[in-house]
């Protein structure tokens, strides 16, 4: 059983599994919010948000594209392992398949490669797994959702300083549509991942995905995640079709031309009856009344 590289090292010493992505959040757990929203430009230069309306399509960015900078990006602390942890490691794996050994030739088995493991190299532990996630990036994607429907610096930053859109999803069908998802929580730190067993593949993939800073606590985010199974997932890939059922409304901007209300009427008479259309306004203090 032999372990040549760092690659295979990390597979089976740390047990290493990049598919904890996959892992979906059980529905019936989750706490939602009725609605959950995305707020949307409504101009000639964002055309791929028009069709969110036109076609009922979201799309799956990858962690590599954020603003923020650590978003996504706080990988599970394998260069944390301490030598105590990584020589038992390979003793577990040497019980684990090994079957026929004796008590001394498990011992010898993780002494033989606890000598060698570059498991104790952290840097090149560490460039590792920033290689692997930005590897993972290329096959996965995030679906950023709010629970607020009246957030100022949100019409501001994503629907074009109040000229887009907001658009309600039922999060009901939306979440059982992606198998999964949940809230974001906000932290001065983001929290330390532990590899296992501290911190299960499932814990580990909440804290990274579903883990920001607090300066972004303004959001209220919701989430989901996508793993596509290709190598490079390119943007047709990350572009999902919804159920329509699972849009519910469209608020306008309180700064929207009539014109593109008008659009957007004709557009959610022909494709999306069922939505309600509200509208927004600006108060005296710049807070938003939906109305």
């Amino acid at each position: 059983m032999l372990f040549p590289n760092l690659h295979k090292a990390l597979l089976v010493a740390c047990n290493f599994n990049m598919a904890v992505f996959t892992q979906e959040t059980v529905y019936d757990k989750l706490q939602l919010p009725d609605t959950v929203y995305k707020y949307r430009f409504w101009d000639d230069a964002h055309p791929c948000h028009k069709t969110l309306l036109t076609n009922q399509e979201v799309y799956f960015a990858s962690p590599l594209t954020f603003e923020d900078p650590v978003d996504c990006k706080n990988l599970t602390r394998y260069d944390l392992l301490t030598d105590f942890e990584i020589y038992n490691r390979y003793l577990s794996e040497s019980f684990k398949h090994n079957h026929g050994y004796t008590t001394v030739q498990h011992k010898a088995f993780a002494d033989h490669w606890f000598e060698r493991s570059p498991l104790r190299d952290k840097d090149a532990v560490r460039q590792y797994m920033i290689e692997k996630f930005e590897e993972l990036c290329n096959r996965f994607g995030v679906l950023s959702l709010t629970e607020k429907n009246a957030l100022p610096e949100m019409w501001i930053k994503y629907s074009g300083g109040h000229t887009g859109i907001c658009v309600g999803f039922d999060s009901k069908i939306t979440f059982q549509f992606f198998g999964g998802g949940g809230k974001v929580d906000y932290y001065k730190v983001l929290p330390t991942i532990h590899p296992r067993p501290k911190h299960s593949f499932e814990e580990q993939m909440v804290l990274q995905v579903y883990s920001k800073e607090a300066k972004w606590e303004f959001e209220q985010e919701y989430r989901t995640q996508k793993l596509f199974f290709v190598d490079n997932a390119t943007d047709e890939d990350r572009t999902i079709k919804l159920p329509k059922r699972a849009i519910k409304e469209i608020i306008l901007g309180a700064l929207m031309q009539d014109d593109e209300k008008e659009e957007i009427y004709k557009i959610i008479a022909s494709e999306l009856p069922h939505v309600s259309i509200k509208q927004a306004s600006i108060n005296k203090d710049d807070s938003i009344t939906i109305s």
